[in-house]
Order: structure tokens, then C-alpha cells, then sequence
């Protein structure tokens, strides 16, 4: 599975490569221009990489979770630990 979509991105990265040579090369042709057209409508209709970009926004929205989580954990620990301190203070001093 993992060979298949690392393999179609190579597929895709050499297919630009390849328009781009061939752009360098032809730049003012009308059939340049056409090629550049079913090769962008070929890509808007392609869909083998997209459930590599869902898992990747899926593991974007639980790391930002995660982040969240945890910044809010660290913050009631700080105030936990805060009013420790100030009652061991307190409790040092006599009072």
C-alpha cells in the first residue's frame, strides 16, 4: 500500500518534471499549450493521493488535540503546584 503511494508521487513528481522540460523546450507552441491543459485536467480528476492528504489532516487535527491537551494539563498543574508552594510557605513561616 505505502509502495503504491510513494510510487504514484513519483510518478506525479516525473510527470512535472517532464511537462516542465518539455515547456522549456516548446514554450511558445500551441500544442504546448494543449498538453499543459489535459495534463492539468489528467491531474484535478487523479485521486491516488488522497487518502494520504486525509490521514494527514487527520493527523493534524490529534496532534493540535494532543497540543491543546496538554497546554491545559500543564497550566492547572502550574496552579496546582503554585498553591503548594504558597501553603508550604505559609506553614514554614508558622502561621
Amino acid at each position: 500500500m505505502v509502495g503504491r503511494r510513494i510510487s504514484a508521487a513519483s510518478q506525479l513528481l516525473n510527470g512535472v518534471f517532464t511537462l516542465g522540460c518539455h515547456l522549456e523546450a516548446n514554450w511558445g507552441s500551441f500544442e504546448a499549450a494543449m498538453r499543459i491543459g489535459l495534463y492539468l485536467k489528467a491531474l484535478l480528476h487523479d485521486s491516488r493521493g488522497t487518502s494520504a492528504v486525509e490521514y494527514g489532516l487527520i493527523l493534524g487535527i490529534v496532534v493540535l488535540g494532543i497540543f491543546l491537551a496538554v497546554s491545559g494539563v500543564a497550566s492547572e498543574t502550574l496552579k496546582m503546584w503554585s498553591y503548594v508552594e504558597a501553603k508550604a510557605a505559609k506553614a514554614h513561616q508558622g502561621n
